[in-house]
């Protein structure tokens, strides 16, 4: 499964690596592909969890847009602000299934969510 996967990874990562090298980064578009990394993470491992749960994001994926090193950091910013507009588009599935991903018990234990809960027994 992962092999079917690895350049969903990769770009997002190398967009990653690119904000974070940015000076003038929205810290919340850092945020959501960091979230969406996580979330594309946890589907690897608990494959069967969350499709029971409906919450898959990675078959979603696949109209990512890749960004190059020959390109200019605006046409980098423009891709990956492209992205992240159309992945956290309250309508789109990969922006809700990331948001109610944690109702799954495996990455509300990962996550350490019910923690508190726990703590007062």
């Amino acid at each position: 499964m992962l092999s079917e996967y690895t350049s969903y990874f990769e770009i997002i990562v190398k967009y990653l690596i690119f904000l974070h090298s940015s000076i003038n980064t929205n810290k919340i578009i850092i945020s959501y592909f960091e979230q969406l990394i996580d979330g594309m993470v946890f589907e690897l491992y608990f494959e069967d969890e969350i499709k029971k749960a409906g919450r898959d994001i990675l078959k979603y994926l696949t109209n990512l847009t890749p960004i190059a090193d020959e390109m200019s950091d605006e046409q980098k910013m423009q891709i990956i602000t492209q992205t992240y507009n159309q992945l956290y588009d309250k309508n789109h599935p990969v922006r809700q299934n990331l948001y109610y991903m944690d109702t799954i018990e495996e990455i509300r234990i990962i996550k350490g969510l019910d923690q508190d809960a726990n703590q007062g027994n």
